[in-house]
């Protein structure tokens, strides 16, 4: 009989079958749960007969916790970003009636995108292309993953039909923004201002930055020493330090251990990015600007290109592997195209 967790907020399908007790959490609605017991008889009914065996793996909840749990060697961030795009695949199914492996087809995908399409975020806008099409890539690499090991024999989603996403200009702050912005958090915030310096000076990604411990970090070299561990391709990589964010980080580094992370709360526990992106905002738009953290990363990267940096050094230094990741931010600014036209001899 299907009961209410009160701690979770979710119910809970419970029934006895055979002498055998079945249980199974996480619905966010008691019609689910009840639908799941009547599935779960009508089950074993069949198998009793004869007309289905028992699978190691039926249970499409099954399968994705089962994902979840051997993402050993991800990285914090990725491992939370897989954990959220789980949850709306499995509200789907849920939604959907769909509990066993074995109701899905080729068309889940197509479905579940149309079904995505329509829901709205926490901010009240729809779902983003890009952000749909990672949801989609993660149901795949669940059947990718449960196919490998042997949990599987067919990847139901093999091909999952993707939605084109128009390309747009990158976004970068300019000089005098960055002006803006630093003078603002000097006033208001300085530790948040240390980091947003970082950013600017090394390119890291918010997840790379977060974890950085004083062990990656080589004052002697003037250098980053990220490793594999807290890289989001997993690929060690050599940052070099520019003076501003070598000072900082010569300061933050002292009186602490090797293992001991750099940027910490008050408190001196890890910085949450959800956190510290809001605080982000909140400071750009008191200075009439609205950016991500992400585009700090897009900043150094414009700037660096602009300055006439290889985009093959650049890559190194960010961390993309391959060029069509550099693409997107070989744009130059009108500033800086319109004097590369004026030496044209016509």
């Amino acid at each position: 009989m299907a009961r209410y967790d009160k701690k979770m907020k979710t119910w809970t399908a419970d029934i006895m079958l055979n002498n055998k007790r079945y249980r199974k959490k996480g619905f966010l609605e008691k019609k689910y749960a009840e639908i799941w017991e009547s599935q779960k008889r009508y089950d074993e009914e069949k198998i009793s007969v004869g007309l289905m065996e028992r699978s190691s793996i039926k249970d499409v909840q099954a399968l994705i916790n089962l994902y979840l749990e051997n993402l050993e060697g991800k990285s914090e961030n990725y491992i939370k970003r897989e954990k959220q795009r789980s949850v709306h695949w499995l509200r789907f199914f849920q939604e959907n009636h769909i509990f066993e492996i074995k109701n899905l087809s080729k068309n889940t995908a197509l479905k579940y995108k149309h079904w995505r399409a329509k829901q709205v975020t926490q901010y009240g806008d729809l779902v983003k292309p890009r952000t749909l099409n990672d949801e989609l890539s993660f149901i795949k690499k669940v059947f990718e993953w449960a196919v490998k090991v042997g949990e599987l024999e067919e990847n139901l989603f093999s091909y999952v039909p993707k939605i084109a996403v128009e390309e747009k200009e990158v976004s970068y702050l300019s000089e005098e923004q960055i002006k803006l912005l630093l003078d603002r958090l000097e006033k208001y915030n300085k530790p948040l201002k240390d980091i947003v310096v970082i950013f600017l000076g090394t390119g890291m990604r918010l997840g790379e930055l977060i974890s950085l411990k004083v062990s990656n970090i080589h004052l002697e070299k003037k250098t980053i020493n990220l490793d594999l561990k807290n890289t989001k391709k997993r690929y060690s990589r050599i940052i070099p330090l520019q003076s501003k964010a070598f000072d900082i980080l010569s300061s933050y580094c002292k009186e602490k251990e090797q293992d001991d992370i750099v940027f910490t709360t008050k408190s001196g526990k890890k910085i949450d990015d959800a956190n510290l992106g809001r605080s982000f905002s909140k400071h750009c738009k008191k200075v009439g600007i609205q950016y991500s953290f992400h585009d700090l990363r897009r900043t150094y990267i414009s700037h660096m290109i602009m300055a006439g940096i290889e985009p093959i050094r650049v890559m190194g230094i960010v961390g993309h592997k391959n060029f069509s990741a550099m693409k997107p931010y070989l744009h130059l600014s009108p500033k800086y195209l319109g004097k590369e036209l004026d030496v044209l001899p016509f």
